[in-house]
């Protein structure tokens, strides 16, 4: 198995949906941190932060990425476009196992662009608190969890702004550097 590329970013920057037809355009596997993690554990992310705490998540995250690494290994099955958690690069030095995965993108956008995107999506477990109490709420924790991710997500190979740009452009930006 071959990793074509690895989306990481925050929350609304549109991993999943960039991701999604980054595979189809590379013909490779889509895979999302967080659906693989709720297929294992037949629970949802929120259903896991609120029964299991964000540590044990993030231990499935962990989990996760380096059986990830070990299937890395075996012959080449096919390649695959991942997606992963917002904070899944932050926790136990995962950036650097993502780094040594394959081309680690960084869909970068403003908190203001962020909470357009997912103001009404409750899927989020560390933001809704933030959705529920309004806009400048949720801008404000968004702006606060770039801060504090920030240096992380600088560490990828690369960095598409996505303020200004369509899906499709997105895709056409993460599939130019791949063919560099």
């Amino acid at each position: 198995m071959t990793v074509q590329a690895i989306l990481i970013g925050p929350p609304g920057s549109g991993k999943s949906t960039v991701g999604r037809l980054l595979a189809k355009r590379l013909r490779a596997r889509f895979m999302d941190s967080d659906r693989e993690i709720e297929r294992r554990e037949k629970l949802t992310v929120p259903e896991i932060f609120k029964q299991k705490g964000e540590e044990h998540f993030r231990f499935l995250e962990r989990q996760f990425i380096v059986e990830l690494a070990k299937r890395e290994a075996e012959p080449a099955s096919g390649g695959i476009v991942l997606s992963v958690g917002g904070g899944l690069p932050v926790y136990y030095e995962n950036m650097t196992l993502l780094l040594s995965l394959g081309p680690v993108v960084f869909l970068s956008a403003s908190p203001a662009q962020l909470t357009r995107r997912i103001n009404s999506n409750q899927d989020r477990p560390l933001l809704s608190s933030a959705q529920s109490e309004g806009r400048a709420q949720l801008s404000g924790r968004l702006e606060k969890l770039l801060c504090e991710r920030q240096a992380v997500y600088a560490r990828a190979h690369h960095t598409v702004e996505t303020d200004k740009l369509s899906v499709s452009e997105v895709v056409d930006a993460i599939y130019d550097f791949l063919a560099l």
